[in-house]
Parts: structure tokens; sequence; C-alpha cells
């Protein structure tokens, strides 16, 4: 779920606004979808575009969000310790380490592996 439209490569405005209940008890409308295109820090320091698929745009959301049952729904697996976060391919291989930055979020990183370039669209193998 994300809060602007400017993160979008492409967006399909909603016929009509879909509600979204949060975790806190409200509810907000999401007024479009699309792919969001994110620039994603690599484990080396360097940094590549990963694109999201049906993310919803959301805009009185005030922070934009990563539903963890959409990842696993697509295939992988998310596993949380005291320290971080690590998404794994459906090979177990891992694409993405998170760590918290504030006690409540969690800032993702992905690995430089042939398996994340290519879930992330990257071409480069």
């Amino acid at each position: 779920m994300c809060n602007d439209e400017g993160y979008y490569k492409d967006i399909t405005v909603l016929d009509n606004p879909q509600e979204v209940s949060l975790g806190d008890g409200r509810v907000l409308k999401a007024t479009a979808e699309g792919t969001v295109s994110l620039q994603m820090l690599l484990t080396d320091g360097t940094k590549k575009i990963c694109n999201l698929g049906n993310v919803l745009l959301i805009p009185k959301l005030a922070y934009n969000l990563l539903s963890i049952s959409k990842v696993s729904d697509a295939g992988k697996t998310v596993k949380f310790d005291d320290e971080k976060c690590e998404i794994s391919n459906s090979r177990g291989e891992c694409i993405a380490i998170g760590s918290f930055t504030n006690g409540e979020s969690i800032l993702l990183a992905v690995r430089q592996t042939t398996a994340a370039a290519s879930e992330c669209g990257d071409k480069r193998k």
C-alpha cells in the first residue's frame, strides 16, 4: 500500500474506491492500483529498481506498507527474529533482508544474487 501516486510506474483508478482496514482499526479508501517502482539498496551498497505489482494507492495512509500476506501469496517466505526480517524465494534463497530502523520500521535490502536480480526485473545475470 502506498500513499504517493508519484511512486507508480503505471496506475489505474478504481471505479469504486476499496475500503482497507488497518491494524489500528481505521478504515481508509484505496483510490487506485498499479505497479510501484522502488529503489532498493543492495547488500553490496549499490541500488536496484524493483517493481511491485497490484499496489493499492491510499492517499491518506501515513506510511507506505509492504503486505507480508501478499509477499507470501507471491510464493515468498518471510521470517522475523529480534534483529531482522528475511524474504526468501521458493527455492529458499534469501532475496531481501530487512533491519529494524527505529523499533517499528524495517528497512529492506535486496541481496545481490542471480535469484534476487531476476525477481526484481533485472535482466543482468
